[in-house]
């Protein structure tokens, strides 16, 4: 097997690949190119000749001539592999090798030849004279792989690191940055000793020696990724249900986790602000009582007939139900313990919040029905307007001793935002639920529960202005708004049969054909995913793009 840094006579081209971040200029006068093993184990390739000069333009290199033109030491002629467990896991020293990480020193100027990525995420102009053959950073991974690390969810898989023939990074760059990255975190913030006594390092397999061609690189992370319905579709949560049912669960459960993620502020934590798979588990495991949800939103849609999935996706139904059965808790309790968790939730609520969807389901002529069948006929039935409805027909279910819900219960109130109109406010099921978490108000967590008699004049008055505001309305209707024409002319790029991207907080990323625009909304017509082509579907033009979206 050969060992790391053995040297060897021949040298091959560094991959011709367009994306290249921050390749360092390796020049010299005289001599041939060496390699020799890094102070941690890592061999690293030290360039004595002009064989090893590429240049580079804003921490890019200039297309692919200069990739073509550089040469390269070849330190692993064939493939082996390691493992770094335990004491032998990977360090950041030894991370900063493999990416060939240099930083600029004082008294030195790199001007614009430098990983733009790495200026953003560590305040400092840095090459990676060893990451010249991968795809792009992106930093949002970046950012949730380093909360993995720090604390300590990391867990070694089998995936490797991939390093190339002549030292070069080829699949690794996100968790090696990554960890990089929260050593520095670690060091300059105490609070992660709480996971760490020492240094963070990580547990990984590394391939070496695998070729740099195009047609082997290319081939490197092209399997679809697994999203969390993946995750919990092999878990033990549903694995006394089989087949079909347990694929939809498995999916609504991932999208109750969504809404809940961001209505309990759990995404406000600064330690746990990524909503990784991992995190996404262990809230699962500290709110269990969403399966129970789960399962019976998915009893009560009754498959084909779609009892709730025609009024709201079952996966936020499910995270509703949560809220509203637990809407009896003292959210100060929930919000100021150290691991929020049931063991704060009060379910005194419960009964009722599956009565309400039961009601919901199976009563064909309900109020809120009727007011999201307008919705949607008039082009205005957003994820957050179905939720909105929802929960304030949940408020005047509770209201009345009958648990009846009139019309005027249920209107909307809406403003100008850049000429569109905007949905006003989000209602909460009280409890745990902030609505809005980014716009929650600090002091009204932590302040003390309004009594029975001041929630019950705060409905009154909020009636009250909606009917006002409803009086307002009927005397716009008529009168075409300008506003709404701003609105259409800011999207004016979106012409009928255009193909568009949509990515909204209720579904998975799909594609459809523009039909038309109606203010802030697009109706289009489903190509590919959301339940199936030749489908109608109204969206918030905020959500449609002209290219495929990234996915966080």
């Amino acid at each position: 097997m050969p060992k790391v840094g053995q040297k060897t006579g021949t040298t091959e081209p560094v991959v011709d690949e367009g994306v290249a971040d921050g390749l360092a200029a390796e020049t010299a006068d005289t001599g041939d190119a060496t390699a020799s093993p890094g102070s941690n184990g890592v061999a690293t390739a030290t360039a004595t000749s002009g064989l090893a000069t590429a240049t580079t333009s804003g921490g890019k290199l200039d297309g692919g001539a200069a990739t073509r033109s550089a040469k390269r030491k070849v330190l692993y002629p064939k493939p082996y592999q390691e493992l770094r467990l335990g004491r032998d896991a990977i360090t950041g020293e030894q991370a900063k090798e493999f990416l060939g990480w240099v930083e600029e020193a004082k008294g030195s100027d790199f001007g614009d030849n430098y990983v733009r990525e790495l200026k953003a995420l560590f305040g400092r102009k840095i090459r990676l004279t060893n990451n010249v053959a991968n795809r792009q950073i992106y930093t949002n991974v970046v950012k949730s792989l380093k909360q993995e690390h720090l604390r300590r969810k990391w867990q070694f898989n089998g995936e490797p690191i991939i390093i190339g023939r002549t030292g070069i990074t080829l699949n690794g760059q996100h968790s090696l940055i990554s960890l990089i990255l929260a050593i520095e975190e670690w060091n300059t913030c105490h609070d992660w000793q709480e996971y760490w006594q020492t240094e963070p390092t990580m547990e990984k397999g590394i391939t070496f020696g695998v070729k740099e061609t195009d047609d082997v690189v290319n081939t490197i992370d092209t399997c679809k990724s697994r999203s969390l319905s993946d995750v919990l579709y092999r878990s033990e949560l549903f694995a006394a249900i089989s087949g079909g049912p347990r694929k939809k669960m498995a999916r609504s459960c991932e999208f109750a986790v969504r809404l809940l993620w961001s209505r309990t502020g759990a995404g406000l934590d600064r330690m746990v602000s990524r909503r990784t798979h991992a995190e996404s588990l262990d809230f699962i495991y500290r709110h269990q009582k969403v399966i129970e949800c789960v399962k019976h939103i998915y009893d009560e849609d009754g498959g084909k007939e779609r009892n709730i999935s025609r009024l709201i996706g079952c996966g936020p139904a499910a995270g509703l139900l949560y809220l509203m059965g637990s809407s009896g808790t003292d959210k100060r309790e929930y919000q100021s313990a150290d691991v929020p968790s049931e063991e704060q939730l009060n379910w005194s609520m419960w009964d009722t919040a599956c009565d309400y969807w039961v009601k919901l389901a199976k009563e064909k002529d309900t109020s809120v029905r009727e007011k999201i069948g307008d919705m949607v006929s008039q082009r205005r039935d957003s994820f957050d307007e179905r939720c909105a409805v929802l929960v304030l027909g949940w408020e005047a279910y509770l209201s009345r001793e009958s648990g009846l819900i009139m019309p005027k219960d249920l209107e909307l109130e809406y403003g100008d935002k850049d000429g569109e109109q905007v949905l006003l406010g989000c209602p909460t099921c009280g409890g745990i639920d902030l609505g809005d978490p980014s716009k929650a108000d600090e002091e009204g967590i932590e302040g003390n529960d309004p009594t029975p008699e001041e929630l019950e004049e705060g409905k009154a008055k909020e009636r009250l202005k909606r009917e006002e505001k409803e009086k307002e309305k009927e005397k716009e209707k008529e009168a075409k708004s300008p506003k709404k024409q701003k609105a259409v002319s800011k999207y004016s790029s979106y012409k009928k049969n255009t193909r568009l991207w949509v990515k909204d907080p209720d579904h998975e990323t799909w594609q459809g054909r523009l039909m038309d625009i109606n203010g802030a909304s697009a109706i289009l017509k489903v190509e590919t995913g959301h339940q199936g082509a030749g489908l109608e579907r109204t969206v918030l033009l905020k959500y449609c793009h002209a290219q495929q979206p990234k996915e966080e």
